[in-house]
């Protein structure tokens, strides 16, 4: 996929030419459901959690972020929108979630992961199998060209030791394709969480917003070239921030 040499602080993708397939009220249910089940899980994190949430200030004066976390645990969709301040026009966040039918073998929770659920939550699903960005992130590029926010965990994937994995390109894509600033945000204290640590009150969650990395700020070279490559090199950037974060 060639591109050519372009200014790195503008949007290059138009939401009108992209096969988008979100309805026109994608919107509605997200921003009603995160609005409304916010404040009382609030007061549930608060209570049940001893947590700690640092570098709200590097959020001031954004309206349209993608919020790039590290991958510890289930619960690291709800804690990010949670921690933001109450009616932040960066909330709701969209998040990049794996299709349906990556979950069915997840037992009762495939009922909740992935399809109507997940849509109204505005968990949307990437397109598999077409090895292009443009196509697979069709719909986060819509929702940051309108004003929305987008959570991708750079990793891909929820770690399975407790450290961070290798980048995927995908999150530094959205933000060379949209202009929008990535947000790097370091979450501890999640890794392998229980019903019973949560309940009986044993975790310490420290949750920490980074500063803005903009297009500028992940790509140095001005003709990109072909494939991921360049875009992994980019996210990597995103990745070395967390864990630096993260100490």
């Amino acid at each position: 996929m060639a591109i050519a040499a372009v200014s790195l602080a503008t949007p290059r993708l138009s939401s009108d030419s992209l096969p988008c397939t979100l309805s026109p009220g994608y919107f509605i249910l997200p921003t009603l459901l995160q609005k409304l089940v916010i404040p009382p899980l609030k007061l549930v994190f608060e209570f049940f959690l001893h947590w700690k949430i640092e570098g709200v200030e590097n959020l001031k004066g954004l309206r349209s972020v993608i919020f790039a976390p590290n991958h510890t645990s289930e619960m690291d969709v709800n804690v990010i929108p949670v921690a933001l301040p109450w009616l932040s026009p960066l909330s709701p966040i969209y998040y990049v979630a794996r299709p349906r039918d990556f979950y069915k073998d997840l037992g009762w929770r495939k009922y909740l992961y992935g399809g109507a659920f997940f849509d109204a939550w505005g968990a949307f699903a990437v397109v598999r199998g077409k090895r292009n960005y443009k196509v697979s992130l069709c719909d986060f590029i819509k929702v940051l060209n309108d004003g929305g926010s987008v959570g991708i965990f750079p990793e891909g994937h929820m770690t399975r030791n407790g450290k961070l994995q290798s980048a995927h390109g995908g999150v530094a894509y959205l933000s060379y394709a949209t202009g929008k600033p990535v947000i790097p945000v370091a979450i501890s204290g999640l890794y392998g969480i229980t019903t019973k640590k949560f309940f009986t009150r044993k975790v310490r969650l420290t949750l920490r917003f980074g500063k803005s990395l903009y297009p500028q700020d992940l790509f140095t070279e001005h003709q990109l070239g072909e494939g991921a490559a360049p875009y992994k090199r980019a996210a990597q950037k995103i990745i070395d921030t967390i864990e630096e974060m993260l100490v």
